[in-house]
């Protein structure tokens, strides 16, 4: 049985116990005078039913005064264990994050030199369209890489390829609709990340370039 409904039967049983002493002490008949035995247990079962029906809301206000003490000490440990969990989270992402940009940044910095080899070999061969290709990857890889301070460097590259190409060249630089388009996709991403110097290149790309279709 419950600790409350205890008590409430408690608290029942003493009023009860009350109310017949309390009847058979009014309702003699005969005379003997003054009953002090009958008064006395009258007084005593009273205070006793008061004290059960006291420990009885007592019983219940220590109830729900335990069960909110409770419910706060529960909340603010579920609120501790998610504010760890959530800092733990940050720094784990964090830190993944950092691992990712590292392994991107070898990657483009690999691809620059592969770029730059393919450039090489192009120019030599004289196959313009595919050495400004190259060229404007190689510039593309070293903006991936993160290398702020080669990417300036690289624009000055490519700059001067494409004056050398379109003072040497005669005609306009053939190259196949797929690279051209790669071509546009790469500067408009560099000038939307913030790469200084590509509106002269993309001027230049647009005036000595001639698409063809891909063979």
């Amino acid at each position: 049985m419950k600790k409350e409904n205890w008590a409430l039967g408690l608290s029942i049983g003493a009023i009860a116990i009350s109310i017949i002493a309390l009847v058979r002490f009014w309702a003699r008949t005969e005379n003997t005078g003054i009953d002090y035995l009958g008064i006395l247990i009258g007084i005593l079962t009273l205070i006793i039913a008061i004290l059960a029906i006291l420990f009885g809301f007592n019983m219940f206000g220590l109830k729900k005064e335990m069960k909110d003490y409770i419910n706060e000490k529960i909340k603010k440990q579920n609120k501790s264990i998610d504010d760890k969990i959530q800092k733990q989270d940050i720094k784990i992402n964090d830190k993944i994050e950092s691992k990712e940009k590292k392994i991107s940044s070898k990657i483009a910095e690999v691809q620059t030199d592969v770029d730059l080899s393919n450039f090489q070999r192009e120019y030599n061969a004289k196959n313009y369209g595919m050495c400004l290709f190259y060229a404007i990857e190689c510039l593309y890889y070293t903006f991936k890489s993160n290398k702020v301070d080669v990417i300036k460097s690289y624009t000055v590259f490519v700059k001067f390829i494409l004056r050398d190409i379109t003072t040497n060249y005669t005609h306009k630089i053939k190259i196949e609709h797929l690279y051209i388009e790669l071509i546009i996709e790469r500067i408009k991403e560099m000038k939307e990340k913030g790469v200084d110097g590509l509106d002269d290149i993309e001027e230049k790309i647009n005036q000595n370039t001639e698409v063809i279709d891909t063979i």
